[in-house]
């Protein structure tokens, strides 16, 4: 085989994975598997990729194993998607005081200061590991409710929570008749 020969395989072997990866289901990939098992070069080239990233496969196995270990789904699918909610008390980041469990739903930020820490990629999961401090940039009144914008000052996440009953809003809603410092 030629070098113009081995850069279409190569070619061919890119697009094929590109179109493996949009595969969804399991009848997708089983049958994805068998159009494979069909391909003998395609195979060869598909085990040749796999055990250059590490795989330990054979030409023996089953092309939908070999498209599986491509698309390594395991670890992804033991992600949980809905997160256990975690509901602590905490020392707050600004002002310094020990925060209790709210009457009612997640507390994730003081409800003197209004100041939180980046620990929650959804609320509750406690899954950011930014850990940076959450400063509201904004109250808004949606239908009797107030909700809190916040910005973290470490990365560019931008979090939105309800306010909590026990929080104490500034009757203007804005940030800066928040307290400053300690």
């Amino acid at each position: 085989m030629g070098i113009e020969d081995n850069n279409r395989s190569t070619d061919e072997l890119k697009a094929q994975i590109a179109v493996w990866t949009t595969l969804r289901t399991r009848g997708e990939i089983k049958r994805a598997g068998k159009e494979l098992d069909r391909n003998a070069s395609m195979k060869e080239a598909l085990i040749s990729y796999l055990a250059g990233e590490g795989w330990a496969v054979s030409s023996a196995e089953a092309g939908k194993k070999l498209i599986r270990r491509l698309l390594d789904r395991e670890a992804n699918a033991q992600v949980r998607k809905n997160p256990i909610h975690l509901n602590e008390s905490f020392l707050c980041i600004f002002c310094g005081q020990q925060i209790d469990l709210p009457k009612e739903g997640i507390r994730d930020h003081c409800p003197l200061c209004l100041r939180g820490r980046h620990v929650d990629i959804v609320p509750g999961d406690r899954a950011a590991d930014c850990r940076g401090c959450l400063q509201p940039t904004r109250f808004e009144l949606v239908g009797g409710t107030v909700w809190i914008e916040y910005a973290c000052t470490t990365c560019p996440h931008i979090y939105r929570v309800r306010a909590h009953p026990e929080d104490q809003i500034p009757h203007s809603l804005s940030v800066v008749d928040l307290p400053k410092s300690v």
